[in-house]
């Protein structure tokens, strides 16, 4: 006979008190659990329901059970099956234009497939994990994330695909294995400004970006920049600062030095804020080149790559319903997109 607590078999709240453990890193993946009998005797139930909760687990793939070597958590990394009703979207504060256009772009893709949009907005990047484990606990399992650039979500993320959730990341950082990646071709970018630049005499090169924009795709960027510098053997610098507006007169007096120089200079920043952080202080003496495409940026003179918004919105979304009808044969793909030059 069945003992149900709150409306569940005792066999199904231990299965989800395990799955909860797994989640907040009390059992590793690979591990192998307790016995029956050590588990029956913590949880005070008998090993019949604990065989039935194992099972429970085991039908999902969370488990696998090897006859002499015990009851292991599963290391392979696979599709959640089940319909998906609800996609989630974890992303730091969505309030400039690159953000919103990416969000609106994202909610049309979302709503084309019928499903419900959930947002959650953090900046806390102690946080991130957390939020990720609470709503899965909630029962949403397909996420699409865009990580601030500090983000170490590899742990979480890994332990999340192990227990079924459809994870796709936009832009900043390339997931290892776990899931799937939509962004922008950032050495294909690069190298288009940097060759609108020499067409148009540039001769010197800066590159310009705020000491907390980190991740894959700024390094991306940074190397690109370098790479093809140093292939023409152009004279180039690298320019960081904490922000533009407080390293005001270090800006000009950078910009002044550069005025001496007879030779034309091309100024290429990191995104489209950087670029009209720069534009608020002083025109620049050269050309002025950013990524992202916003429409603010092209109208201040910047020349600035687009990121094909709606069409990465579609993308992650198709991913995920790709990784729901894959199942267990899912692996990790990366869709890298090119952007467009606007003058």
């Amino acid at each position: 006979m069945l003992e149900y607590i709150d409306g569940k078999t005792k066999a199904q709240s231990i299965a989800e008190s395990i799955s909860a453990k797994i989640l907040h890193g009390v059992y590793n993946l690979g591990e192998r659990l307790p016995s029956e009998r050590e588990l029956a005797e913590a949880y005070c139930v008998s090993r019949d329901t604990v065989r039935q909760a194992y099972n429970i687990l085991e039908q999902t793939g969370l488990l696998k059970r090897v006859r002499g070597s015990g009851t292991h958590i599963s290391t392979e990394l696979r599709g959640h099956s089940e319909p998906i009703q609800t996609i989630a979207l974890l992303c730091p504060d969505v309030y400039d234009k690159f953000g919103m256009k990416f969000l609106v772009a994202l909610e049309k893709a979302i709503a084309q497939r019928n499903v419900l949009m959930v947002l959650k907005i953090t900046n806390n990047l102690d946080m991130d994990d957390t939020i990720l484990l609470d709503m899965m606990q909630r029962g949403i399992n397909n996420f699409i994330i865009w990580p601030t650039g500090n983000s170490d979500l590899s742990a979480v993320c890994y332990r999340l695909r192990a227990l079924g959730a459809n994870l796709v990341f936009f832009d900043r950082i390339v997931p290892e294995g776990y899931a799937d990646f939509v962004g922008l071709d950032n050495k294909d970018a690069m190298v288009r400004i940097l060759e609108h630049a020499r067409v148009h005499n540039a001769e010197t090169f800066t590159f310009l970006s705020l000491s907390d924009i980190v991740g894959d795709s700024t390094f991306e960027r940074k190397q690109a920049f370098i790479e093809w510098c140093e292939l023409y053997n152009f004279d180039y610098d690298i320019f960081y600062t904490d922000t533009l507006q407080e390293d005001k007169t270090c800006i000009i007096n950078m910009l002044d030095k550069h005025m001496v120089d007879e030779r034309k200079r091309a100024y290429v920043c990191v995104n489209d804020y950087t670029a009209l952080q720069l534009v608020s202080i002083c025109l620049p003496f050269g050309l002025l080149y950013s990524i992202d495409g916003l429409i603010a940026g092209n109208s201040h003179g910047i020349i600035t790559m687009s990121q094909p918004l709606n069409e990465m919105a579609r993308i992650a979304v198709d991913l995920l319903f790709e990784q729901q009808q894959q199942g267990d044969k899912w692996r990790a793909r990366k869709v890298i997109l090119k952007g467009e030059l606007i003058e």
